[in-house]
């Protein structure tokens, strides 16, 4: 199992209780004479401490009646709550320890592999704006929703993220590949922006959240049946987890 150095899934079993006997004492030889090894051990743990504290009670909510109806209408969709969810905090927590992020099991389509450069690029462009940032200024809320819902394709509202400290600046539409798309941005008190891109989902398939990163720029991501939705920002991929479900939830009551 291991030489001079202890393999990571050793160490997040280890982390888990999950070794036994002769490999956990084996583990246990190792840190003892490795420091790195014990401060990547006690990363594993902090990790694994956050995720529980801010997504445990998503285990125990009910399921949003907006996916109840998405499942009815396929049976192969794998929605955000619950098991889809999990999975996919269970590979964001070894990607972040092994220097990957954000791939699980699920096959991804070609919408799921896309959205998130669309979304960060959408990011970079605007994001920066100052004046220009949006097109429909969060003043017109009601306007802004009923023009890029009617654009798009499929009602929504834009969610509101103020309990988590963005207010919306307002939104703006876009173009991919010649189809309309949205993008809604989010400002806090310190001027950092979020930016949430959204289209409407011509495959008609579901994907569960995702992470990707791109150098300090976070995107959380998810597909669902009728439409696609990115986060992006400069936050931390903790921080980033929870405004997706906020957003997530924001759109829910939408529908």
């Amino acid at each position: 199992m291991m030489a001079n150095t202890i393999e990571i899934w050793a160490l997040h079993a280890y982390a888990d209780g999950e070794l036994q006997g002769d490999e956990k004492r084996a583990v246990e030889h190792a840190l003892a004479s490795s420091e790195d090894s014990r401060r990547f051990l006690d990363s594993i743990r902090s990790q694994k401490s956050e995720l529980h504290k801010t997504y445990d009670a998503v285990l125990h909510e009910a399921v949003p009646h907006r996916l109840l109806r998405a499942a009815k209408q396929t049976q192969s969709a794998s929605v955000w709550p619950r098991l889809a969810l999990a999975a996919s905090l269970g590979a964001l927590a070894f990607g972040a320890a092994s220097g990957w992020l954000a791939h699980n099991s699920f096959t991804q389509t070609a919408t799921a592999e896309t959205l998130p450069q669309r979304a960060l690029d959408a990011y970079v462009v605007y994001g920066a704006e100052q004046r220009h940032a949006v097109e429909v200024a969060a003043t017109e809320k009601d306007h802004l929703e009923a023009w890029l819902s009617k654009r798009i394709g499929v009602k929504f509202s834009v969610p509101d993220l103020s309990v988590q400290g963005y207010a919306l600046i307002g939104g703006r539409l876009l173009g991919e590949a010649g189809k309309p798309a949205g993008l809604l941005m989010y400002e806090d008190s310190s001027k950092k922006r979020l930016a949430i891109y959204v289209a409407a989902n011509s495959a008609k398939n579901n994907e569960a959240m995702m992470v990707e990163k791109r150098g300090p720029l976070v995107t959380c991501y998810w597909v669902e049946t009728d439409m696609v939705y990115a986060l992006s920002g400069e936050q931390s991929t903790e921080q980033m987890l929870v405004l997706a479900k906020a957003a997530h939830d924001g759109f829910d009551k939408a529908g």
